[in-house]
């Protein structure tokens, strides 16, 4: 099996940046928040609306949030495979006895682990339309 050791590669590449991940767990906590305060703020807005439902309306929008962001972890690997490319290694790679569904597994693995990292930070803010009564 040689898409780990890929995998932990990948991993190990984006580790020298650790400030990176911190802002990234940040700006994906603060978006959430901004999608739930925004909606919980517009209970002036419609006035027939309940807490309960101004909590749905919240953690429909953070759903939402975090199913945009799983998309777009694809554009994560495209910009893996392209430092790759720009760097060199990808022939190196390919010099290697792995294939080239090795490589790509290795890839999807890698932005796979830092999509998940980033939807933790979700976890905390899933809980305001908890408690606004969803």
């Amino acid at each position: 099996m040689t898409t780990l050791p890929l995998i932990e590669r990948e991993l190990r590449v984006a580790r020298p940046q650790p400030r990176g991940v911190y802002w990234t767990r940040f700006a994906v906590a603060l978006v959430g928040i901004l999608v739930c305060v925004r909606t919980l703020d517009t209970s002036g807005g419609s006035p027939g609306a309940s807490q309960a439902m101004l909590g749905l309306w919240a953690f429909r929008g953070i759903v939402t949030a975090a199913f945009i962001l799983c998309c777009l972890a694809g554009l994560l690997i495209v910009d893996s495979i392209s430092r790759e490319r720009r760097e060199g290694t990808l022939g190196l790679l390919c010099l290697t006895e792995v294939t080239a569904l090795d490589v790509l597994l290795g890839k999807f693995g890698g932005a796979g682990i830092s999509c998940v990292c980033a939807l933790l930070a979700f976890v905390p803010v899933i809980m305001l339309p908890v408690l606004a009564g969803a």
